[in-house]
C-alpha cells in the first residue's frame, strides 16, 4: 500500500499504487502449489479479504499495519507497510468502505495444481470520506480504480504477492 500522488485514492480503496517487485530483486520463495478445484472462488475470496483488511487498516489511519501480513506474502509485505506508514504520516483515515464493482480471475498458472492466479478488480470510492487529524472531512476522489492482483500459494492458501494499478479503467465499465 504505497501512496504516490493519485495513489491516495488507491490507498483508501484498499489497493496498492505500486508495481510488482521485479523477480531478480524479490526474495525467492519456494514454489508451492495448491489444488485447482475451486481455485477461482478462492482467488476472488482472497482478493476480497485483502481489500477488507486494507480498508480496516486505512480506517484506523494506518495503525497496526502488520495485520496485512495475514493476506499478503512476505515479499509484498514491505510495500504494504511503507504505504500504511505514509498514511499514518499524513494523519488521515478513511470512513466508509470502498465498493468492489467488478472482480474476475483472468489467468491461472499451473495444470493439476495452481502456482499463481491473476485477478482484475475494480473499486469505487463513492461512500468513502477522508478525515484528517483536525477532523476535517472530504469526499474521496470520485471514479473507479482498476488493479491487477497477483496471488500465489503461501502456507496452503492464496495470498497477494503484488498489486498493479491500471490507468485504463474501461474494463470496469464493460458488462
Amino acid at each position: 500500500m504505497r501512496i504516490v500522488g493519485v495513489g491516495l485514492a488507491l490507498v483508501l480503496a484498499g489497493c496498492v499504487a505500486a508495481t510488482p517487485v521485479p523477480a531478480d530483486t524479490a526474495t525467492p520463495i519456494e514454489t508451492e502449489a495448491i489444488p485447482r478445484d475451486g481455485i477461482e472462488d478462492l482467488a476472488v475470496s482472497a482478493t476480497e479479504d485483502y481489500f477488507a483488511v486494507s480498508a480496516a487498516i486505512a480506517a484506523d489511519g494506518g495503525e497496526q499495519p502488520e495485520r496485512i501480513a495475514t493476506v499478503v506474502t512476505p515479499n509484498w509485505l514491505p510495500e504494504e507497510l511503507t504505504g500504511f506508514g505514509t498514511l499514518r504520516a499524513l494523519g488521515s483515515h478513511q470512513v466508509g468502505t470502498p465498493e468492489v464493482t467488478r472482480i474476475e480471475v483472468s489467468a491461472i498458472r499451473g495444470i493439476a495444481a495452481v502456482t499463481e492466479v491473476v485477478v482484475h478488480a475494480c473499486t469505487a470510492l463513492g461512500e468513502v470520506t477522508i478525515v484528517n487529524d483536525d477532523g476535517d472531512e472530504s469526499a474521496a476522489p470520485p471514479g473507479i480504480s482498476l488493479v491487477t492482483v497477483y496471488l500465489i500459494p503461501d502456507g496452503g492458501v492464496l495470498k497477494v504477492d503484488a498489486v498493479e494499478p491500471k490507468s485504463d479503467v474501461s474494463w470496469c465499465v464493460e458488462s
